[in-house]
Parts: C-alpha cells; sequence; structure tokens
C-alpha cells in the first residue's frame, strides 16, 4: 500500500515538472490549440453601476443617465437615509463612490416611493444636470435635508405632485449650491409642517427671481442663511411669510448683492428678540444694492444685521438717475420712492426705530437727489477775421446816401511864374 502511494505521488510530481502555471482571469478565454489568453471585448450596453438601494434597483447606463426602479413587481420603496450606497458619511467626512461623479441625469420610473427619512437622498452628484421626480411618490417623505446638496451643475429639476403631502418637517440645506440652477418652480411642495429651513437656498448663485408666495412658514423656527450667498437673485415674493415662531434671521440674506428690494412686511421677529440677544446677525450683510425696504408694524431690525449704508454719490440701482444724497435711509412717508417725505436715519438709528413699541412699519429708502447738471459756461464771441480780399462795395440802399471812393490825383507841376509887366510913362 505504502508503495503504491509513493508511486502515485512520483508520477504526478514527474508529470507537472516543466508545466508553467496559467491563471485565468474573468473576461478572458483561452484558445485550446495556442494556449494563449484572448482579452474579451467590453460590452458596450454593460452599466458603469448598478445595485440595489431598499427594495428598488439602480443603473447607470455609458451615458451617465441614471434609473431607479422598483427591483420586483410593480412598485418599492427606497431605502433610509443611512443605508445610501451612492454616499457616506464618516468620521466627519463625506465620500462618494467613482461613478457618482460620472452621472448626468436621474430618472426615476413608475412605482419608486420615497422613505420617511430621504434626507441626503441625491446629494453630491456634481455633475448631474436634470433630475426627474415627476414619477417619485413622495407621500411619506417626512425628512428632506440636503436632498440635492452639493448638485453643482444641477439645470432642471421636475417634482412630482406627490410632495404636496403635509409630512415634511425638515428642508434645510434642501438646494444648497446647487449653484447652476436659474430657475425653481415649488408649487408642489407642502410646507406648513416644515419646522426647519436653514440654509434652504444657501448658495443658488444663478436664481435670478424666487416666488415662494404660497410657503405656509407658520411652523417654521429656523431661517438662518435661507437665502444667503444667492448673488443674482433680483426678486423675491415673501408676501405669505408667517415669522411667530421663528427664532433665528442670522444671516438670511447675506450675499444677496443683486437684490434692490425685499419686502418684509408681513415678518414677525418680536418672538426672536425675546429670545436671543442677537437672532439677526448679518441679516442684510453684503448687499449693497439694497436701496427699498419694506418693514410691518412686528418687524423688528437687530443691532447688528448689517443693514447697508448708501455711500453718497452712488447711482440708485434701478438706473433711474438719483443718486444717493448721504449715508442715510428716509421713510418714504406722504412721498415717493424717488422723493420721500419722511425722517432721515442711519441703519444703527432705524434699528432702534423698529423697536419702538409706537413703530407702526412703512417703507424705507435711501436717501437721494437727482443731479444738477451745471449751466454751460456762455461760449465767448469769436474775434473778427478781417478779409485779405475784400470784394467791391456793396450799393447803398434806398435811404443810404451815396459815398463814392475817393479817386487818387496825380500831381500837377507848379505854375511858372509870370512876368512883371513894365509900367508905361505918362506924357
Amino acid at each position: 500500500m505504502m508503495k503504491r502511494l509513493l508511486s502515485l505521488m512520483l508520477f504526478l510530481l514527474l508529470g507537472c515538472t516543466g508545466l508553467g502555471i496559467l491563471a485565468i482571469s474573468p473576461g478572458m478565454t483561452v484558445n485550446a490549440a495556442s494556449e494563449t489568453p484572448t482579452v474579451k471585448a467590453a460590452d458596450p450596453t454593460e452599466p458603469i453601476a448598478q445595485g440595489t438601494f431598499g427594495t428598488c434597483r439602480y443603473t447607470v447606463d455609458q451615458d451617465g443617465r441614471m434609473t431607479i426602479a422598483p427591483e420586483e413587481g410593480q412598485s418599492g420603496t427606497l431605502g433610509k437615509s443611512k443605508e445610501n450606497p451612492w454616499n457616506n458619511f464618516n468620521q466627519g467626512q463625506w465620500t462618494f463612490p467613482d461613478w457618482v461623479a460620472k452621472v448626468t441625469s436621474i430618472h426615476i420610473a413608475p412605482g419608486v416611493a420615497g422613505n420617511y427619512n430621504s434626507s441626503n437622498l441625491f446629494r453630491g452628484f456634481s455633475n448631474v444636470k436634470s433630475i426627474d421626480l415627476s414619477n417619485f411618490d413622495a407621500t411619506s417623505v417626512t425628512y428632506m435635508s440636503s436632498m440635492f446638496e452639493n448638485c453643482s451643475k444641477l439645470t432642471e429639476i421636475k417634482l412630482s405632485s406627490t410632495f404636496k403631502n403635509d409630512l415634511k418637517t425638515d428642508t434645510s440645506a434642501l438646494f444648497k449650491n446647487c449653484e447652476s440652477l436659474k430657475s425653481l418652480d415649488l408649487s408642489s411642495l407642502d410646507t406648513s409642517k416644515v419646522t426647519d429651513m436653514r440654509e434652504m437656498f444657501e448658495g443658488c448663485a444663478s436664481l435670478t427671481e424666487l416666488n415662494l408666495a404660497h410657503f405656509n412658514t407658520e411652523k417654521v423656527t429656523d431661517m438662518t442663511s435661507m437665502f444667503s450667498n444667492c448673488k443674482n437673485l433680483q426678486e423675491i415674493n415673501l408676501d405669505s411669510f408667517n415669522t411667530k415662531e421663528v427664532i433665528s434671521f442670522t444671516m438670511m440674506f447675506a450675499g444677496c448683492e443683486k437684490l434692490q428690494a425685499l419686502n418684509l412686511s408681513t415678518f414677525d421677529t418680536k418672538t426672536a428678540f425675546q429670545e436671543g440677544l442677537s437672532p439677526a446677525n448679518g441679516m442684510f450683510e453684503d448687499m449693497q444694492n439694497l436701496w427699498q425696504l419694506d418693514l410691518g408694524e412686528n418687524t423688528r431690525i437687530g443691532l447688528n444685521s448689517d443693514l447697508p449704508s448708501p455711500v453718497t454719490g452712488t447711482a440708485l440701482p434701478d438706473e433711474s438717475g438719483y443718486i444717493a444724497k448721504s449715508n442715510k435711509w428716509q421713510a418714504v412717508a406722504d412721498g415717493t420712492d424717488h422723493e420721500p417725505t419722511g425722517n432721515t436715519y442711519s441703519p444703527i438709528d432705524l434699528a432702534f426705530l423698529t423697536q419702538d413699541s409706537d413703530f407702526t412699519g412703512g417703507r424705507f429708502v435711501w436717501e437721494q437727489t437727482f443731479p444738477v447738471e451745471p449751466e454751460p459756461e456762455p461760449e465767448p464771441e469769436p474775434e473778427p477775421n478781417p478779409d485779405p480780399n475784400p470784394g467791391p462795395n456793396p450799393a447803398p440802399g434806398p435811404n443810404q446816401p451815396e459815398t463814392s471812393t475817393p479817386e487818387t490825383s496825380t500831381p500837377q507841376p507848379a505854375p511858372s511864374p509870370q512876368p512883371t509887366p513894365t509900367p508905361t510913362p505918362e506924357n
């Protein structure tokens, strides 16, 4: 028995002598005749990324289109924020798989529902240009914080009608640093139960107008930096804002450097000033073009709100031709925006005025004037320029005596002296 085992081992040892080891990796085939490995060509239809999230499946094709669909059947629900396979927060840092930077568009197929915690759902897709959520079921979504944060090249987003659910409580940083977005239709967004709107639009540097007239903000407690660094924002409608519960307006409009007019007449900031010492720090910081401000009877401005001081001689941004007369603001009172008649205030004085119990609100504008152009100096009369070649004298008028040109006489020779006649003697 022992001899047979030794013989078998010897046979195997001798049989393997001189043979090379051939490792065959995935994607390779072996030609039996030549034993030369051949690399198999990549399949152009092969997705660059795929996987599951909750009971949904995602794929990213070679063109950068990401599609999210139910994994099985007609419906599926995305997982919680902490289970997100395309972003991860660990030890104070966000990390993303390499394929995330290749995604240029995101499409949600019918039947996909959002998790109640959809915070950070599409955070960090830095090259995505369009997101179509028209099929997305947001009925159960409660937390939406940072949902699109840092989608810096996003130019188009479509929200479904299901965003009208009234479960949402957190929309903080929802569109933060979406710096390529030029317009937003948020008419389908129900905010009646939202309590946190911090940084909601911060860094949306391409937005030029924002209509939030339908926003219900009666439960919101924090509006810190809500619109800060919206550098190209020129129009904003906040007519429906109820801010009785808000305790922080810090940096709310800071960096909105092109915003010329701001209507805060519906703002009630008394609660904030009762709760904290500086609830509006930097609220108007770096708003050098703000020249028109509407305040309500309950609108308080803090001493540290950084309301800008006009620079004397600076042209009003509305191109009316008026210029700042001083570094003060003036109540419009019974006048007009360009011809105000009320008292004048420095930014600090205006802040003190709003904290007076008798303050009734009103519109305030830069103290201004229309520059008077100096009268032009009279031009000096031109000196006569004698004509070196005068023409003939003009004919005399009917009532004008005729003048003759004096003739030049030729000098005549002097007459010869005549002889004196000799007197004849008398006889």
